[in-house]
């Protein structure tokens, strides 16, 4: 893979946009894209339309090629009971909640 010293604004924009509609299907994908928002607000308060590709985000983006190659599409199902919907409910306090 080759790796870009410079890259277009625009060209993340779309590329982060295509990793958000795929992290919704890979998980834990979307933590990596942190370094995608970053570099795209950096160079919107800037007004740069080209700029070089830091190291984080190239790092951030070969992880997720490799990730994208190994899970490509075939969903893993963790729990096979159905969920029914009128008893789902979700405890965010955790241990330390009140009764």
């Amino acid at each position: 893979m080759a790796v870009l010293k410079t890259v277009r604004v625009k060209e993340v924009q779309r590329l982060v946009g295509q990793l958000m509609f795929c992290a919704r299907v890979v998980y834990g994908a979307k933590m990596f894209l942190r370094s995608g928002y970053d570099f795209i607000g950096r160079a919107g308060k800037m007004r740069r339309f080209c700029d070089t590709v830091p190291r984080d985000l190239s790092r951030d983006l070969m992880w997720l090629a490799k990730i994208l190659e190994e899970y490509n599409g075939q969903a893993v199902v963790m729990n096979r009971r159905p969920v029914v919907r009128d008893f789902f409910a979700v405890d965010a306090a955790g241990e330390e909640a009140v009764e």
